[in-house]
């Protein structure tokens, strides 16, 4: 069997079975809070995104490796940068421009994004907005450093 054909018989079954998944995952998260976001959308879209996404890293190294060492040994590797520069670990407020720069192409950035979105959507700007998502909020503000 060919790379393309393997790579995509691959995603389509664990993009099915990841969505299902991340569909459970994020069901459980919300019973456990017992609130429903404003903005079930954004946040949806931020995890199937980024499940995708990493369906798709992984289809690719594992299409990609010739071994099943080669395969366990590149995916820390590839891991744990997504990791660090997704905006959670270190806040993108105080990461410097360039870092910053190289996290905003990688998924997980854009899924801490579309999660932080997701708590002020259609909310007005009001000192209490501010004040109860501030974390979600400081991802936003350029950095000076």
């Amino acid at each position: 069997m060919g790379r393309h054909s393997y790579l995509a018989a691959k995603f389509l079954f664990l993009g099915a079975t990841t969505a299902i998944q991340s569909l459970v995952l994020y069901l459980g998260m919300q019973l456990g809070e017992l609130a429903w976001a404003v903005s079930v959308a954004w946040q949806c879209a931020g995890l199937f995104g980024v499940a995708m996404a990493s369906v798709g890293i992984g289809a690719a190294i594992s299409a990609l490796a010739r071994t099943l060492m080669q395969a366990v040994l590149v995916v820390p590797l590839v891991l744990i940068p997504f990791i660090l520069f997704s905006g959670y670990t270190v806040p993108a407020h105080d990461m410097k421009p360039l870092v910053v720069a190289v996290s905003r192409m990688t998924p997980a950035f854009a899924a801490q994004t579309a999660m932080d979105v997701s708590f002020v959507w259609h909310k007005q700007l009001a000192r209490e907005t501010l004040t109860d998502h501030w974390t979600s909020i400081e991802t936003w503000i350029p950095t000076t450093n």
